[in-house]
């Protein structure tokens, strides 16, 4: 008696669905450790999409599998719900939430609900094709508004001098900290209504900070200077990890729950203690920039402000910008942009029109930086395997 070859679909599907549930358990099943990396509340929207994106590969492979699409949906709802619970009881450091449950639970049915109809894709795809497109260009120029900086904090505003936060703490001294050359003490501003005016009609923000280095050790961020204000909300910081200063200033991404970027300078701190070292940072529309200087050595990280920025927000981690990562706004920016290709597949003036869009036109409307050489070369790039993928998958 002949024995059938196993189905290839399913195959597959078992895979999709052993990787996808053991990337789930490693994403979602392990303590958080560590003080939070900033004073700014939770990112909500970054949280809604990835927590989409995380359950989407299970839905797939569920449905590769042969399991109705039902039944598919509520495994993914039932294990997000075992997960959160484990978060809330068991888990140290980690936070559960109902809107966990209902978006993993989303991106579960997105990816049933897209295989179920899988054989009439060309169809549903034309029609649902433009939206996309116009959606990913939308995106791009709002997002050129997004990293765009943030209008000064609202209420009392306070100055810190090396806080501690969950136990890390600044172990050198600070000597003096100005913004736009106003002096700020440790402590409530009593002229933050003429600051937030200082910082409203200026061009450039401009941050000056004279410090005695402490210990270069230590894994988490220690705050070395900050300006916050309304709801604890920092509107521009330095801060310590190693030898290495991150700078904050927080842009218009905050005001819609996504992270804004830091710049990070390597080497930014002496390696010992007892060091002056003298600390200025900059930001404009076009890029920010952070310097420092000790023993005569002067070291400088540039930010480029430009559409691709936005993407960041949408990392599973805070992106502190510096010479040896300047590819990582890359990872979530590129998949939109092959996506768009999937989109226009069909008419190459319409593709190459998106993407001078997507990149350019942001910048245009707001006199942001354009996109570096590099990210426009991977645009181009991530647009033709778009046009490719979607030869390949029929579309």
């Amino acid at each position: 008696m002949a024995v059938s070859a196993p189905d290839p679909s399913r195959r597959a599907g078992g895979v999709i669905t052993l990787l996808a549930s053991l990337a789930i358990a490693l994403l979602t099943l392990r303590p958080s450790h560590g003080p939070p990396p900033t004073l700014e509340g939770g990112y909500l929207a970054t949280d809604l999409l990835l927590n989409i994106i995380l359950f989407f590969p299970l839905g797939l492979g569920l449905a590769l599998l042969g399991v109705r699409p039902g039944v598919a949906i509520a495994i993914g709802l039932v294990s997000s719900t075992c997960i959160e619970l484990a978060q809330l009881w068991v888990i140290p450091g980690r936070f559960a939430s109902v809107h966990d449950v209902v978006t993993n639970g989303l991106g579960c049915a997105l990816a049933t609900m897209m295989m179920a109809r899988w054989s009439t894709r060309a169809r549903w795809w034309r029609l649902l094709a433009p939206f996309v497109a116009a959606s990913v260009v939308t995106a791009w120029v709002v997002g050129s508004f997004l990293v765009l900086p943030a209008p000064p904090v609202t209420g009392t505003m306070w100055g810190q001098w090396g806080h501690e936060f969950n136990g890390v703490q600044f172990t050198g001294r600070v000597l003096a900290f100005s913004v736009q050359q106003m002096p700020i003490p440790d402590g409530r501003l009593p002229e933050g209504e003429r600051l937030r005016d200082l910082l409203a009609g200026a061009d450039t923000i401009r941050l000056a900070a004279t410090i005695i280095s402490g210990s270069a050790e230590g894994r988490f961020r220690s705050q070395v200077v900050s300006v916050i204000g309304g709801k604890q909300d920092e509107y521009v910081g330095v801060w310590q990890r190693g030898r290495s200063l991150q700078a904050h200033f927080r842009a218009k991404t905050g005001t819609v729950s996504l992270r804004s970027p830091w710049v990070r300078l390597e080497d930014g701190l002496p390696g010992a203690a007892g060091d002056t070292v003298r600390i200025t940072l900059a930001e404009n529309k076009r890029r920010i920039v952070l310097t420092t200087t000790y023993d005569g050595r002067v070291g400088v990280s540039s930010l480029r402000r430009s559409p691709d920025l936005f993407w960041t927000g949408f990392l599973p981690f805070e992106f502190a910008a510096g010479s040896d990562n300047w590819w990582l706004p890359l990872l979530p920016a590129l998949p939109t942009l092959v996506l768009l290709g999937l989109a226009t597949h069909r008419r190459v003036i319409t593709a190459v029109l998106a993407l001078a869009g997507a990149l350019l036109l942001g910048p245009l409307l707001t006199g942001i930086s354009i996109p570096a050489w590099p990210v426009l070369v991977a645009g181009a790039v991530s647009i033709a395997l778009g046009v490719r993928l979607a030869r390949g998958l029929g579309l």
